[in-house]
């Protein structure tokens, strides 16, 4: 008996071998967009984490802003501070509320 391989083995060994490297390459394709997926979807979650801070800083300063409203609303002496208010347009041509002329 010859110990050679034949044809009709060497072709099967050679068809095993392109059809395990064709598998490998397709897990490693797979592989690879598993990665890129997993990575978009990591950014995605940080992009929102950065939005939701930057909300939330916002309202903090909002909120600020608000309680420093409040302070110039109360007035004790409102005749010398002013009601806090704009002029109408009427009172502004009649120069109302104006000390001196050039405050106009």
């Amino acid at each position: 008996m010859n110990n050679s391989p034949t044809a009709f083995h060497l072709i099967r060994q050679h068809v095993a071998m392109t059809i395990n490297t064709l598998v490998n390459k397709s897990n490693f394709r797979q592989y690879g967009q598993m990665e890129k997926q997993r990575w978009e979807e990591s950014e995605k979650r940080r992009a929102e984490e950065r939005r939701s801070e930057k909300k939330k800083s916002e309202k903090k300063e909002d909120a600020g802003v608000q309680k420093g409203s409040k302070v110039t609303k109360h007035c004790v002496f409102p005749i010398i501070c002013g009601s806090g208010g704009s002029k109408s347009r009427l009172a502004k041509a009649a120069g109302a509320g104006a000390i001196w002329p050039d405050e106009r």
